[in-house]
């Protein structure tokens, strides 16, 4: 659902609303968040169809491309998972849900107790964690190279990992028009064939 909410909002609000992920792969269709607009309240319907597969990294250290290092993510999961998110970001999740219920999602603590969202906030030397302190931790802990003075970001940094991969693939509108499509196309077929087989009939006769 979370990646469901991504695909939406980054279209509803632009691209800084896109949720970045580590620890998982999915690919999706940008294209497919939205199935249309409400004219009047001006609401968007949602496909819940825009993330095509997402899979859970299990492996070892730094998230690679084994395939064997992933597992399915399925709709229906119901596990609890330990998520770590910006506080402005999450905050928009719950947004969504108040005016999409299908895509609500509500954080709760390792046994299973729904928690408010400012309870979550991780506290550090008395202070709530930012995003740029953590990051400047993680780098600074990095390996200093032979012959430099300042830690060095690992090259696996320097691309994206292929986590997010962006799929186009038939718009889900299309696929009614052509099920209508195929259904007249029937019909016509079994009427000439029916008209057919009286008019054989009547000359034999």
């Amino acid at each position: 659902r979370v990646l469901e909410i991504s695909a939406l909002l980054s279209d509803l609000l632009g691209d800084a609303y896109f949720l970045q992920v580590s620890g998982l792969r999915y690919t999706f269709d940008p294209a497919r968040a939205i199935l249309f607009w409400v004219p009047i309240k001006n609401l968007p319907i949602p496909t819940h169809r825009a993330v095509l597969k997402a899979e859970r990294f299990i492996g070892d250290g730094i998230q690679g491309g084994d395939p064997a290092d992933y597992v399915p993510l399925s709709w229906k999961d119901e596990t609890l998972y330990h998520v770590v998110s910006d506080y402005y970001i999450a905050s928009f999740i719950p947004w969504v849900g108040d005016r999409l219920p299908r895509l609500r999602v509500i954080p709760k603590d390792r046994l299973g107790n729904e928690v408010p969202l400012e309870d979550l906030i991780i506290i550090y030397d008395g202070a709530e964690l930012k995003i740029w302190q953590a990051v400047l931790e993680y780098a600074a802990n990095q390996p200093v190279a032979p012959g430099l003075a300042i830690p060095q970001i690992p090259e696996y940094y320097a691309g994206t990992g292929n986590r997010i991969k962006e799929a186009k693939t038939i718009p889900l509108l299309l696929w009614p028009a052509l099920a209508l499509l195929i259904t007249i196309a029937l019909i016509i077929f079994l009427r000439r064939r029916k008209r057919l087989g009286r008019t054989k009939a009547g000359i034999a006769n």
